[in-house]
C-alpha cells in the first residue's frame, strides 16, 4: 500500500504504484492521502522525524499492517532521524517486527533530497530506493558489503549513492525473481 503523506508530491503516486507491481509482482494499491500530525515537526531543523511520520502509519493503517500489508509512505517533506540528530537528513526510515506469526512492516520515503530538476530522475532515484526498500522488507536481504550499484549496499548517504544503484545489480548470483500473486505473504 502506498500512502501520501501531505499535500505535496513530487512522483505520480498511481504510476509508481503500477511500477512496483510490474516490476516486483506485488499487488499494489494506493490510500488516500494523509495530512501531517497535528504535533512533531522540528521548526528549529524545518524537517520531520521519521518516527512521527511512521507513527501515523501505524496509527491509520495499523490494521493493514497487522495483515501483513507493507505500507509505505511517502512525502516531498525533508525527513530526519530523532534519535541521530547529528545526520543531516535521511531519505527514509522502516519499521519491521514480528509479533507472533505476523510481520508487520511500513516505511516512510522523502523525495525532499532525490528531488531534481529533471522529474524522471527523481522518478528515477524513487524507484532506486523503492527496490532498496521491497529488497529488505519483502525480500528479506540483508544490507551489506556489496557493490555501490547495488540496492542493497550497506549505506545511502547522498543523492549521488542513489544515482550508483543498478536496480538490476543485487549483487547476488540471479536477479531476484518476481513473485508468484497467488502466494500468500506480503503485498505492497
Amino acid at each position: 500500500m502506498i500512502v501520501q503523506i501531505g499535500d505535496q508530491s513530487d512522483v505520480n503516486i498511481a504510476a509508481w504504484a503500477a511500477e512496483i507491481q510490474s516490476d516486483y509482482g506485488l499487488p499494489t494499491f494506493v490510500a488516500a492521502r494523509l495530512p501531517f500530525p497535528p504535533v512533531g515537526f522540528d521548526e528549529s531543523r524545518n524537517q520531520w522525524p521519521t518516527d512521527a511520520l511512521l507513527s501515523l502509519l501505524e496509527k491509520e493503517h495499523g490494521a493493514e499492517i497487522d495483515k501483513e500489508l507493507i505500507v509505505i509512505g511517502v512525502t516531498a517533506a525533508p525527513l530526519y532521524f530523532s534519535d541521530k540528530p547529528e545526520w543531516r537528513f535521511t531519505f527514509g526510515s522502516y519499521t519491521m517486527r514480528e509479533p507472533g506469526s505476523v510481520v508487520r512492516m511500513h516505511g516512510v520515503m522523502s523525495t525532499d533530497i532525490m528531488r531534481h530538476k529533471d522529474g524522471e530522475i527523481t522518478k528515477e532515484r524513487l524507484s532506486k530506493l523503492t527496490a532498496r526498500f521491497l529488497g529488505t522488507l519483502h525480500c528479506g536481504f540483508e544490507r551489506g558489503n556489496v557493490p555501490d550499484s547495488s540496492p542493497m549496499r550497506s549505506s545511502v548517504l547522498s543523492d549521488w549513492d542513489l544515482d550508483a544503484i543498478d536496480r538490476g545489480s543485487w549483487a547476488f548470483p540471479t536477479r531476484p525473481p518476481k513473485l508468484d500473486p497467488s502466494r500468500t505473504g506480503p503485498s505492497l
